[in-house]
C-alpha cells in the first residue's frame, strides 16, 4: 500500500513540475483532445467549444462520484483557456499522456474513461474541413496526431 501511495505522489508531482496543479490533475483526461486541437497549429472556435463540452461533462461525473465539486468552474475554464491560448510543449504533452495513462490503467474507471476520451478525439477531429476532400473533416496532421494518441494511451501494453 506503501508504494501505491508513493506512485501517486509521484504521478501528482511530475504533473505539477510540468504545469498541472492541484484540483486541476482532475482535468487531465482532457489533455489528448487539446493536443488533437493543436496538431494543425491552431486551436479552432469549434474545437474550444467541445473541449468545454468535455470538461463539463467531466465535472458532471467528478461531482456525482465526490457528492462535490472537486474543481471550480472559473479553475477548469482557466485551465482550458491556458491550454488552448498558448501551446504547451511536446515535452508536456508527453509527460501528460504518459501520466494520464498511468491513472487510467490504475482506475477501475479507467477504460471507461479511456473511451470518453477516444470519442471526445474523434469529436475534436471532425471539426476541421481536410484540405484534400471537403466532404471528409479531418486533415493530414490530425490523422497522425489521432493515431499516436491512440497507440500511446493504449491501456492493454
Amino acid at each position: 500500500m506503501g508504494s501505491a501511495l508513493i506512485s501517486r505522489q509521484q504521478l501528482l508531482d511530475t504533473l505539477s513540475a510540468h504545469g498541472i496543479r492541484g484540483p486541476e490533475v482532475y482535468l487531465l483526461d482532457a489533455v489528448p483532445l487539446i493536443e488533437l486541437a493543436w496538431s494543425d497549429g491552431v486551436v479552432q472556435p469549434q474545437e474550444r467549444v467541445l473541449i468545454l463540452s468535455f470538461v463539463e461533462h467531466l465535472m458532471v461525473k467528478l461531482r456525482a462520484e465526490a457528492g462535490f465539486d472537486v474543481i471550480s468552474h472559473a479553475q477548469a475554464l482557466a485551465f482550458v483557456n491556458r491550454l488552448t491560448t498558448t501551446r504547451p510543449g511536446r515535452l508536456e504533452f508527453t509527460v501528460w499522456l504518459q501520466c494520464l495513462k498511468t491513472l487510467l490503467r490504475a482506475q477501475p474507471q479507467g477504460r471507461a474513461r479511456h473511451a470518453a476520451i477516444m470519442e471526445g478525439l474523434n469529436a475534436i477531429g471532425g471539426v476541421a474541413p481536410s484540405p484534400t476532400n471537403e466532404s471528409v473533416l479531418w486533415d493530414e496532421n490530425e490523422v497522425g496526431c489521432l493515431s499516436r494518441l491512440e497507440f500511446d494511451l493504449r491501456l492493454d501494453v
